[in-house]
């Protein structure tokens, strides 16, 4: 039997960590504001858990481009690391 690594637990049991989960299996890519509006999440708190599941391997950041229109570095993407994406998304959508 396969045990569960502890990581996934702490996964498991927070619903807003779920939250940012479905979140980007519905956006595929998205910013820190496209989050909170999906997961109705503080800005502070999505970062925290952003981080959390980055160093778990199963969120990763993406480069972004520039608009050509706004000023200043552009928004930071998320999404999720390609191994994670296939099964969570299809987690998510038995359980929907």
């Amino acid at each position: 039997m396969n045990e569960l690594d502890p990581g996934w637990v702490a996964v498991l049991v927070d619903p807003a960590r779920l939250s940012v989960l479905r979140g980007l299996c519905q956006l595929e890519a998205a910013t820190i504001a496209e989050l909170r509006r999906v997961c109705h999440i503080s800005d502070p708190t999505l970062r925290r858990h952003l981080e959390a599941l980055e160093a778990m391997g199963l969120v990763r950041e993406e480069l972004a481009e520039r608009d050509g229109i706004t000023s200043g570095r552009p928004p930071k993407r998320f999404v999720l690391a390609n191994d994670a994406a296939e099964h969570l998304c299809a987690l998510f959508q038995l359980l929907s």
